[in-house]
């Protein structure tokens, strides 16, 4: 497989600093190496990683937390000795990595105040034999793109954010999402000391023709994808197309960092070591023996219905002896005189007790039924689930209002200025958390005016009042912290 690649990023029009990273390795001579604008042949390599990384958390600690995850990322591939063989490893592998970035990154935060709070998204990539193979935690971006057979462009990956999980649901589009207030409030990442991140994993296999982009959310929050899509059908070349995009990002307010890695793939086709060929052929005749067996199934089914039904019928009066009895006894007693009943159903007391090993074996099994309940607990009333998050919902309000005094506008702000320009970033890391919960809590219940009224959705409120005490407890530890050596 051959392929061209590009990569740049951009500190955009707003911002002082770049808190975004990429990185894109290859397998060169038998050695690991850093590339960029330059085309590949893959067929003898180990493969190429691509990953982009953006990084937050205010002043340099979002640079920081990105540049450690991409650098985690170097260490660990640089060390790959051997070839990755399937897609099962391939996903061990970049998750391991993934992982490994985080703990450097929480290690990192606990020994440094100055870091506490620093986090980065991540979206890594792996390409070998004519596949793409690709993990991510957070809202960078991968499309997966060709002219010749896609209409409209999508991502291939979906961000972990509060308003993506409303796309998936249904209830936005991708343009109301992308145009939210709160589309900067994500649910996973590398770096939350309080929740470790959960890496997606996707696949695909390429084609000629085929043209990946990795890129961080300063491209796709300032540029839809219909927008994203222009420009890529407008422009050819690899380098072309990726700086189209980042000016294009910028001319559209450029708010935040751009970072846009583009792969062309110019020549796929299988190879000896392909280990997951092409299996059209296979899949086809796999399909005719599939219609065969069913037909054969059906035939047999068809001639011996007879031989089947009656089966049944027998199976089921083995299955119920006292039914069959009692029907016998109720037929018995419309044609016979009364008679001394005979039946050898044993369904008294006494009976029982003249048979202690089935008493015995009837209180065994019912108290292997009790010390087994089903695991499946009963969801609690949609009044009691309205009760407790509404508990949850004044106490994340409390907590905002104490923190929402420490920044600009509010009373401690204006009392101890310093103190709150010091912890500024940790603080409205808080605030953004206890946001993003509240956002949380409102998809799944009716809350005008800031008061809950009904539960819109009982299943996912429940699961969410699974975890969310203790979620905001850690907040208000957190906050006690803080605040605590202002006083």
């Amino acid at each position: 497989m051959k392929v061209a690649v590009y990569g740049e990023t951009n500190v955009g029009m707003h911002r002082d600093h770049n808190e975004d990273a990429f990185l894109v390795l290859c397998d060169l001579d038998k050695k690991w190496q850093e590339v960029n604008n330059i085309q590949l042949d893959l067929t003898e390599s180990k493969g190429l990683f691509l990953v982009v990384a953006d990084g937050m958390g205010g002043a340099n600690a979002g640079e920081v937390a990105s540049d450690m995850a991409v650098k985690k990322v170097s260490e660990k591939v640089r060390s790959l000795n051997s070839h990755l063989t399937n897609e099962h490893q391939v996903q061990k592998y970049l998750t391991s990595v993934v992982y490994e970035a985080h703990s450097s990154i929480v290690k990192k935060a606990r020994t440094n105040d100055e870091m506490k709070g620093m986090g980065t998204t991540m979206v890594l990539g792996y390409m070998i034999n004519n596949l793409f193979y690709v993990v991510w935690a957070g809202d960078s971006r991968v499309y997966v793109y060709n002219v010749s057979q896609y209409k409209q462009l999508v991502p291939f990956s979906d961000d972990h954010s509060i308003v993506w999980s409303r796309v998936k649901n249904g209830e936005i589009t991708p343009e109301e999402a992308r145009l939210s207030d709160h589309s900067n409030l994500i649910l996973n990442a590398l770096g939350d000391s309080f929740q470790k991140p959960v890496p997606e994993f996707k696949q695909t296999r390429l084609v000629t023709g085929d043209r990946i982009i990795l890129c961080s959310d300063g491209l796709n929050s300032m540029l839809s994808d219909t927008g994203i899509q222009q420009i890529i059908d407008f422009n050819s070349n690899t380098k072309d197309t990726c700086q189209a995009l980042i000016s294009a990002a910028c001319k559209a307010g450029g708010h935040d960092n751009i970072t846009v890695l583009v792969v062309d793939v110019i020549e796929a086709e299988n190879t000896p070591g392909d280990t997951h060929p092409k299996k059209s052929k296979s899949r086809k005749w796999f399909r005719i023996g599939l219609i065969l067996l069913l037909a054969l199934g059906a035939l047999c089914i068809y001639y011996f219905r007879n031989e089947i039904v009656s089966f049944l019928q027998n199976h089921t009066n083995l299955n119920l002896p006292a039914q069959n009895d009692l029907e016998d006894n109720q037929k018995k007693d419309e044609i016979l005189p009364a008679e001394p009943e005979k039946s050898t159903v044993l369904s008294s007391d006494s009976e029982l007790q003249n048979k202690p090993d089935i008493r015995q074996q009837s209180e065994t099994k019912s108290r292997e039924i009790s010390s087994h309940p089903d695991k499946t607990e009963p969801l609690p009333s949609s009044s009691k689930i309205k009760e407790e998050l509404e508990i949850q919902y004044k106490r994340i309000d409390v907590l905002r209002k104490d923190l929402i005094r420490y920044r600009p506008g509010g009373d401690m702000y204006a009392e101890n200025e310093a103190f709150c320009l010091e912890h500024e970033m940790k603080i409205n890391n808080i605030v953004h958390q206890l946001d993003s919960i509240k956002t949380q809590i409102e998809m799944v219940v009716y809350a005008p005016g800031n008061k809950i009224v009904s539960v819109t959705n009982q299943n996912k409120a429940a699961a969410i009042l699974k975890t969310l005490p203790e979620s905001i407890n850690k907040l208000d530890a957190l906050k006690e912290e803080i605040l605590t050596t202002s006083k």
